[in-house]
């Protein structure tokens, strides 16, 4: 009983973290309208679908509660606490932080100076189109009721002999397809694979073709913490060095390229590819000139420092101080892209590209 409990519990939170994480980003207007769209339900409010955004928040609830009860005692009651708590926990998580939003709403904060895309249609969406207190209680009883459902049809889902067999299946056959004479042949043939990755390059180039804006800025920034992964990386993976700070370097290249082709806050708009170069250059420079004393440190030490330097640049990049030079906390606008062959790279599906 107490392992179903803490199962739910955890699983509740888990849940409930990434949900106010998909509201904080604004995934909820476009998570609705795309359910919306394929149920045909009508659009209630100016922005966002009501009915699709239940239906999107009901079966995230159906999954938080199948995979509470998904760890917990395979009994009937074991399944339903585990359910009902994971989806009490996601369900008071979820209420509460929309009771907050809609209270700062109607307080006249606007949240866009924190969440650039928290605004007031995703606000009024996420409470269903309902004052704070309504929106919040229907948020709670919603996936409330939803995960104590989830648990429900998972332990009904779990007797019957086809869906433990799928399991095993997508279990064993996972490394199986790995493992398979087809593909072991492709990869020791190099004209196949050659053949194969090619086919994987043309389908990945023509995505963002059929992809909208949201979807190419989103893949695209995606891509810049990827990149950030790969450089962390080497400084880590490879070097062994525990750089708590190595988002600065990232940082000073950015704005480096940034200042450099904007027309303000220093107006001087040098061509990106020759900015790249630079911006290269400065971010190395300063990672040397904070090496030559901080790299007689090691573990611990290095790290505490890194992080520091991380954090100076940080609210250095966005102090009211060096607004003039840096844009302070509104940034750098209308940064210059790269042209090839006279063709400029200014959409969300040149970013992404």
């Amino acid at each position: 009983m107490n392992n179903s409990l803490r199962t739910g519990m955890r699983t509740g939170i888990i849940f409930g973290v990434v949900i106010i994480f998909l509201v904080l980003i604004g995934f909820t207007v476009p998570a609705s309208e795309i359910v919306g769209d394929l149920l045909n339900i009508d659009s209630r409010l100016i922005a966002g679908n009501v009915g699709g955004l239940m239906v999107f928040w009901g079966l995230l609830g159906l999954s938080a509660g199948a995979y509470a009860a998904r760890g917990s005692d395979k009994t009937l009651v074991a399944s339903l606490l585990s359910g009902l708590s994971g989806g009490v926990v996601t369900g008071i998580l979820v209420g509460t932080s929309a009771v907050l939003l809609g209270i700062l709403e109607e307080a006249g904060v606007d949240m866009r100076q924190y969440f650039a895309q928290l605004t007031r249609p995703n606000i009024n969406l996420l409470l269903f189109g309902q004052d704070p207190l309504a929106g919040g209680l229907y948020n709670f009883l919603l996936l409330t009721f939803t995960g104590f459902l989830g648990g429900i049809l998972y332990y009904v889902l779990a007797g019957t002999k086809w869906f433990n067999r799928a399991r095993y299946s997508i279990k064993t056959r996972g490394g199986g397809v790995t493992n398979s004479r087809f593909v072991k042949t492709v990869r020791q043939n190099p004209n196949a694979s050659f053949v194969a990755n090619a086919m994987l390059f043309l389908v990945l180039f023509s995505l963002p073709l059929f992809f909208g804006n949201y979807w190419n800025y989103t893949f695209g920034t995606v891509g810049i913490y990827v990149l950030m992964g790969l450089g962390l990386n080497i400084v880590v993976g490879f070097a062994g060095l525990l750089d708590l700070g190595y988002v600065a370097f990232f940082a000073i290249g950015a704005y480096a390229a940034g200042l450099l082709t904007a027309p303000e806050p220093l107006g001087i708009q040098l061509n990106f590819w020759i900015a790249l170069l630079i911006a290269v250059v400065v971010a190395a420079l300063s990672g040397i000139l904070l090496g030559i004393p901080v790299l007689r440190m090691r573990g611990d030490y290095l790290a505490i420092v890194t992080l520091g330097f991380g954090e100076i640049i940080r609210v250095l990049a966005r102090s009211d101080m060096l607004s003039s030079f840096t844009g302070g906390p509104q940034g750098v606008r209308d940064i210059g892209g790269p042209s090839i062959l006279g063709t400029s790279f200014i959409g969300e599906r040149d970013f992404l590209y």
